[in-house]
C-alpha cells in the first residue's frame, strides 16, 4: 500500500485515474494497481484547482520479497509529462 495526495496548483481541474499507478518489484516485474485492500483507495476522479485527493494506492505483491521497489506515477489522461517515482528498499 502507498499513500498518496494528488494536489493541484494549476489553474485547470484534473483527472486522475487508478491506472496511473504501478509498481515495479525487485524482479523487474511492473504490477498494475489492486482494486480491493484499503477502504481509502484513490481509484479515480477530478482535482479542482487549489485542491487536493487523498487515499491509498494498493498493489497485489507477494509479502517477504526484500529488495527495491518502484512506485511510478505517470498520468494517462494528461497531455502532460507529469510523472513520478517512489523507491523504497525492503
Amino acid at each position: 500500500m502507498f499513500d498518496s495526495t494528488i494536489q493541484n496548483d494549476s489553474d485547470e481541474t484534473i483527472s486522475f485515474s487508478a491506472l496511473s499507478w504501478k509498481l515495479q518489484d525487485p524482479s523487474v516485474t511492473i504490477s498494475n494497481t489492486s482494486l480491493t485492500g484499503s477502504p481509502n483507495l484513490l481509484t479515480g476522479g477530478e482535482v479542482a484547482p487549489g485542491g487536493t485527493a487523498t487515499g491509498d494506492v494498493c498493489f497485489d505483491n507477494e509479502a517477504g520479497t526484500s529488495g527495491e521497489y518502484i512506485v511510478l506515477y505517470e498520468p494517462i489522461f494528461s497531455f502532460f509529462s507529469d510523472r513520478g517515482a517512489w523507491i523504497n528498499t525492503l
